[in-house]
């Protein structure tokens, strides 16, 4: 309230526009937060300050080509400022536009020397784009210079995963965990390479402590059923299955682990059933048809 009476006794002032943009932008109201940007920046057109807020809200309400076009006005106006082209990158990941991206990182790599998000995010790039050991290049670098930045040592563990080096990704998860971090994807990546290793237990506490942080997230109690099956537990497994689909009616693997189960019971035709729901959900899935047929 008191920002809007700050605009309203002087509509001239930007400052304001873009104190009252950066609030709107904390509280999710991206679409608000650009129009106050947008008023920003016409009333003082060279701000870099306001031109990638307006960017980055640009990006945020889902204007991703909007966004890139605001950021490349800056990189005009501002040519030798890192975080133009860290914005801008991310815009381009954003969009697909995978060389486009990597360029503006090595750009924001060289003008941002001593910063980690260059390339922490070039590594979360270049992670998606399968390419490893690139990443890891970025990720070590990260996790040398600010050793409890636990998106570098997550980074490390996903790269290692994907590299077939299982207990190298255990390690990593278990320094990012000792930060303090409690976040599922870690926990339930945490969880694969401890059941990779022959580890089901703390797989299975893995799963439970993501539970516990996001209890109407399906997939974990899915992936803790199918644990517990491998243990041989089909009490547990028998209530996590219903557990997952009780939240989530149309998951596929949820139905997969249900149809295991009932095979595991006796009941064949139970399975079939099972195994069909799964495929209905996810037709695309050879690997369930195999299975089905079988």
């Amino acid at each position: 309230a008191l920002l809007d009476h700050a605009v309203t006794l002087d509509p001239t002032w930007s400052r304001t526009f873009l104190i009252r943009g950066d609030l709107r932008h904390r509280t999710g109201q991206a679409k608000l937060a650009v129009a106050d940007y947008k008023r920003a920046q016409e009333l003082d057109p060279e701000n870099i300050e306001s031109l990638l807020a307006l960017g980055d809200a640009q990006a945020e309400a889902g204007e991703t080509e909007t966004a890139i076009r605001t950021f490349s006005r800056a990189a005009k106006l501002h040519p030798n400022h890192g975080w133009v082209y860290v914005y801008r990158a991310d815009a381009f990941a954003d969009s697909q536009k995978h060389t486009e991206a990597l360029n503006d990182y090595r750009r924001a790599v060289l003008l941002l020397p001593g910063h980690a998000e260059p390339r922490l995010n070039r590594g979360h790039l270049l992670l998606r784009l399968g390419k490893a050991e690139e990443a890891t290049k970025d990720y070590e670098w990260v996790a040398r210079q600010f050793p409890d930045r636990s998106e570098a040592l997550c980074g490390l563990a996903e790269a290692h995963w994907q590299t077939g080096k299982v207990r190298d990704a255990l390690a990593y998860y278990d320094r990012a965990l000792a930060t303090g971090l409690r976040d599922v994807a870690v926990l339930l990546g945490r969880a694969e390479a401890c059941a990779a290793t022959g580890r089901r237990a703390e797989a299975i506490q893995d799963c439970t402590k993501a539970g516990e942080i996001d209890p109407q997230n399906a997939s974990i109690f899915s992936m803790r059923a199918g644990l517990h099956l491998e243990s041989g537990d089909l009490e547990a497994a028998e209530a996590d299955v219903a557990r997952a689909l009780a939240l989530d009616p149309k998951l596929a693997d949820a139905f997969l682990n249900q149809a295991d189960l009932r095979l595991r019971q006796g009941d064949p035709r139970a399975a079939a059933a099972a195994y069909q729901a799964a495929l209905q959900q996810s037709p695309e899935d050879f690997g369930t048809l195999v299975r089905w047929i079988r």
